[in-house]
């Protein structure tokens, strides 16, 4: 079976993704998601967002922290999907100032009736995709497959 998958995530000029400053949340994320010939075995898929920065909890750590995730949900309709999938969320304000945000990712996951099956790895340390195998269960080329983005945003 074919299976395609067009996963363009960014920020404005860089990829096709925004995130913006939201007035009821810190970020939102607006991705535009084509997913097409897909068995109906996934009737979901779900789009996972998080932004990272320097630790300003006082707790020791090396590298990047988390500030905070979010994800939305979206149904495949005949293993079919095109449109854009809004991911809103807002960070823990006593832990971390949204401000001091300097680095995102978002990750596409595919879901089936017994699993999820993202379409990538971030590595936590450096929010950056890393070099992982995929299921056997989910046989799909992941060499042609965009499934997850990364960028940097304007930090104080």
């Amino acid at each position: 079976m074919n299976r395609s998958l067009s996963l363009s995530l960014g920020f404005a000029a860089l990829f096709g993704c925004t995130a913006l400053p939201a007035a009821a949340e810190d970020f939102e994320f607006d991705v535009p998601v084509e997913l097409s010939k897909f068995d109906s075995s996934l009737p979901q898929g779900r789009v996972e967002c998080n932004v990272y920065g320097p630790n300003t909890a006082g707790a020791r750590s090396l590298g990047l922290v988390s500030y905070g995730g979010g994800s939305a949900t979206f149904a495949l309709k005949d293993g079919s999907f095109k449109g854009n999938v809004s991911v809103k969320f807002n960070v823990d304000r006593t832990l971390h100032d949204p401000a001091w945000a300097h680095s995102w990712t978002c990750v596409l996951n595919l879901i089936s009736l017994s699993a999820t099956h993202p379409l990538c790895a971030i590595d936590p340390a450096t929010a950056k995709p890393t070099v992982w195998t995929p299921s056997s269960e989910f046989p799909i080329d992941y060499k042609t497959v965009k499934g997850c983005a990364f960028g940097s945003m304007k930090g104080p």
